[in-house]
């Protein structure tokens, strides 16, 4: 839906929007959910680099949690595409959690979408809610947010 709403626009847009998640064959443990709140981000621009979400990106996780650390690993969102990684954070008492991923666009989506793909980069990120929880308060497990109303 997302990227329908984008479609009959120009460039730049920056879009966000949130949702719910679900994970099929998974089991589900103090870090992982079967179903989970995201929330997502597509920023459309000319000459736009994936790159430049970090800076932003990794400000906010400090105003989370001052403490954490980021890594950044290769993830393969091969549908849309053509390039994405996966974020995770490590704080205290805890070990890597990923709570994000990004990637650039498929130039065959940027062109979908009604954009010169030679000209107009497209970048999605995806932020798991739970995990920003956990890494905001200390949670432990995250199965404590889905039995309480927050």
């Amino acid at each position: 839906p997302m990227l329908l709403a984008a479609a009959p626009s120009e460039a730049p847009q920056r879009l966000i929007t949130t949702g719910k998640a679900y994970r099929v064959g998974d089991e589900e443990s103090q870090t992982r959910l079967h179903a989970f709140h995201q929330a997502e981000v597509l920023w459309i621009d000319e000459g736009l680099s994936e790159w430049r979400i970090m800076e932003p990106f990794a400000a906010f996780i400090e105003v989370l949690n001052v403490d954490a650390r980021l890594r950044i690993e290769p993830a393969a969102f091969s549908l849309y595409c053509e390039r994405g990684w996966q974020i995770s954070a490590q704080w205290q008492g805890h070990d890597w959690q990923t709570v994000a991923g990004w990637g650039r666009m498929k130039p065959g989506v940027v062109e979908r979408l009604g954009y010169d793909p030679a000209r107009v980069r497209a970048v999605g990120l995806g932020l798991g809610l739970e995990r920003l929880a956990m890494l905001r308060y200390g949670i432990d497990d995250i199965r404590m947010i889905e039995a309480e109303r927050v």
